[in-house]
């Protein structure tokens, strides 16, 4: 009776101490794009861009960017955007409250973020079918709300279908990856693979779908692991499938 009070009490002293910590999760996810072009001049074209996005636990988040992109030549082009998200989870959101420990809802919570960088474009002729575009641009991205520095590589392939002289499909594979500078232990806290096919039923309109996988890692912050001498990494993976509405004037 003895040893089995004191299993007991081992096994209900290690899930107490376990509760502080984060659980990893994994399932299915869903976004929405909505883009409008403008080109301003020859060099200059500003995007607007709508995003909605259901994330696992039954998190949403939203966000309204705006994106101008300035031609240097036909390779090389500058970027620099302006955008404001709802809902985005931190580090610094595993909360407690009265001795439980939750992830805090921020659905409304508005954050501002700044990108500047550059990217680089060609035609890829040497690949069976010719009509291949490769793009890769980089940003660095600064977050206002908690000042969280990033580094954003995004490298995409595309392969242009024509029939009849006119562009009908477009072909993606895209990959996006966000690396913390002066957060998440100077890791890859985020990254997005897409794979997708945009219809073009009129020159200036486009819309289609993706699927993808990704993954988002949160990191323990210094009060945290001052408080439990202990650290901790959690990681939401995720399958991904989303719909996109261009258009340009």
């Amino acid at each position: 009776m003895k040893f089995l009070i004191f299993f007991y009490l081992i096994k209900t002293s290690s899930l107490f101490a376990s509760g502080h910590l984060p659980s990893n999760n994994s399932g299915v996810e869903f976004k929405s794009t909505t883009i409008i072009q403008t080109k301003i001049s020859k060099s200059l074209i500003l995007s607007t861009e709508l995003e909605y996005m259901n994330r696992l636990e039954k998190r949403k988040t939203q966000s309204f960017l705006f994106n101008f992109k300035f031609r240097l030549n036909r390779h090389f082009y500058l970027l620099a955007n302006i955008e404001r998200k709802y809902g985005e989870r931190f580090d610094e959101d595993w909360l407690v409250s009265n001795g439980n420990w939750f992830w805090g809802q921020n659905n409304n919570r508005g954050v501002n973020w700044l990108y500047l960088g550059a990217g680089y474009k060609s035609k890829w002729s040497f690949l069976p079918g010719k009509n291949w575009k490769f793009d890769i641009a980089g940003l660095y991205k600064h977050n206002f709300h908690n000042e969280q520095k990033t580094l954003l590589l995004s490298p995409s392939l595309s392969y242009l279908y024509f029939s009849d002289g006119k562009r009908k499909n477009t072909f993606f594979l895209k990959n996006d990856i966000f690396y913390g500078l002066n957060f998440a232990k100077n890791n890859i806290y985020r990254m997005y693979n897409y794979l997708g096919v945009l219809w073009h039923p009129a020159k200036n309109i486009a819309f289609g779908g993706f699927v993808g996988r990704s993954f988002y890692s949160w990191f323990s912050i210094d009060s945290f692991e001052k408080k439990f001498n202990q650290s901790y990494e959690v990681t939401n993976k995720s399958t991904i499938s989303g719909l996109i509405l261009s258009t340009r004037f």
